[in-house]
């Protein structure tokens, strides 16, 4: 994926979040005003996007750099949107744990399960 420099704040608009599964766009979420797409650039130095985010209107997004949460003159607001975008990251974290379990109860042999599948199972837990 494309280097994650920072993340997105969206301000007005609705994003679609997808993965690619077997040369297919798969929609597994949607980013709305006030929420937060990316946020794994802010924490993660070197890291890479994982997921891609597509407007499906015209938006408008703050853009959220690591190197902003660093500087001391804007400390106290940018701890509040760090907040946010912890809580964001730990949902999503929980959300796919949650997944994983309930997958791995569910599947007792060793057949290990096409890509396709678990895309759609993300699809579904994001309510798509």
């Amino acid at each position: 994926g494309d280097p994650a420099l920072g993340a997105f704040m969206l301000v007005k608009g609705r994003c679609r979040v997808e993965l690619q599964a077997d040369g297919r766009a798969v929609t597994i979420g949607h980013v709305g005003p006030g929420e937060i797409a990316g946020e794994l650039g802010l924490f993660v130095r070197d890291a890479t996007r994982c997921a891609s985010v597509v407007a499906e209107d015209d938006i408008e997004a703050v853009v959220l750099t690591a190197q902003l949460f660093d500087e001391p003159s804007i400390r106290e607001p940018m701890a509040r949107l760090e907040r946010r975008a912890m809580a964001t990251l730990a949902e999503r974290v929980r959300t796919s744990t949650s997944t994983w379990r309930r997958n791995s109860e569910r599947q007792h042999d060793a057949t290990p399960e096409q890509p396709h599948g678990i895309f759609e199972r993300l699809r579904r837990l994001w309510g798509n």
